[in-house]
């Protein structure tokens, strides 16, 4: 199940935030790592010191591991899993609304631009006759 479970993973780029995010999450909770994340950074009572510093380097490992060498450098010095999450989200989550304003600009520009296109080849057609 391990195994399986990575083989379906993908390591996070700088435009694959939104389908690495929740992948990521359930990589986390199957392996039983989503404790720092879910207690946003704080150490429940249940668990001793050192348990929680163990499980603490364990998620920071695993959400490391899926993060390609284009992005690591920015969270390469983050100790606590929970920064480290946060950090991502920040930087990758933050700017969804942005980039799909870009997007659609983008989308807009292209089509008058193929309409703009379009009517010229037929406007230059139909003045040859």
């Amino acid at each position: 199940m391990d195994k399986s479970s990575s083989d379906t993973m993908i390591a996070l780029t700088s435009t694959n935030y939104n389908m690495w995010k929740p992948r990521m999450e359930d990589l986390l909770n199957l392996r039983d790592l989503a404790d720092p994340l879910d207690n946003n950074g704080v150490k429940p009572g249940k668990k001793t010191d050192e348990e929680w510093t163990k499980m603490n380097r364990k998620t920071v490992a695993q959400i490391r591991q899926w993060i390609d060498h284009s992005v690591f450098h920015h969270v390469a010095q983050e100790q606590s899993a929970y920064t480290l999450w946060e950090k991502l989200g920040s930087m990758y989550q933050a700017k969804t609304a942005r980039n799909k304003t870009l997007l659609m600009r983008r989308l807009v520009n292209h089509t008058l631009l193929e309409k703009s296109l379009f009517a010229a080849v037929i406007l230059s057609y139909l003045l040859r006759f």
